[in-house]
Parts: C-alpha cells; structure tokens; sequence
C-alpha cells in the first residue's frame, strides 16, 4: 500500500482546494508572511498542477493504444503460430521430425489416454 505521501489527493480534496483558491481571489487585501503563500505563487502551482494532470491524461490514452496495439499484434502472431503448425501437419504429416521441430509430439509418440475405471 502507498505511504501518506505518494497517494494521490482525492478528487473531494482537490475541488475543496479549488473553491478555497477562487474564494481567495476574490480577497483584495491578502498579505501573507510568506512568499510561497501569494496569490500569484499559489496560480503557478494551480497550473502547474493542471498541466500535470494533462499530461497524465494524455499518457494514460497513449498506454491505452499501445496496449491495444500490443494485444493486437500478439493475436495476430499466435493466430498465424495455430495456423502454421496445422498447416506443418497437413505437409509432413502427423508422424513427422518437421512436427517435432516447431515443438509438437508426433502422432506415435503420443501416450494412450488413461482410462480410469469408475468406482460404484
């Protein structure tokens, strides 16, 4: 589980953190002590923050394609795997070292199922 310091805010949180921002705005007379307190420094951060969670957006649809780009291409490649390993079978034969060589079991080789007798 994430410490306190790398979960994320709640979205709650966060529109409780926008009104109180705007609310601030509409403060005339806001002095703080401290500079990272001012208005303006506290809009750096609130861009900076949305540009962030942009970004964020914008890379989680660039993994979602990729993703689906990689399922795709996977599909494929073992769709053509089934295929050509049916299609070995149907030149060589069942009972062939071709079978062997792309990691089958010739025909003959194979073990007779297990017939186990049913208990009454």
């Amino acid at each position: 589980m994430p410490s306190a310091k790398e979960r994320r805010l709640t979205l709650k949180a966060l529109s409780l953190d926008m009104i109180a921002f705007n609310g601030l705005k509409s403060i005339d007379d806001y002095q703080p002590s401290r500079s990272e307190l001012t208005v303006d420094a506290i809009e750096r951060s609130c861009q900076k923050m949305l540009a962030a969670q942009r970004r964020t957006i914008e890379l989680q649809a660039l993994l979602k394609d990729a993703i689906a780009a990689q399922q795709t291409a996977e599909k494929t490649f073992h769709t053509q795997i089934r295929e050509m390993k049916n299609s070995v079978r149907g030149q060589y034969g069942s009972d062939s070292h071709e079978v062997v060589a792309i990691g089958l079991t010739k025909w003959s080789e194979r073990k007779p199922p297990n017939r186990s007798k049913k208990a009454n």
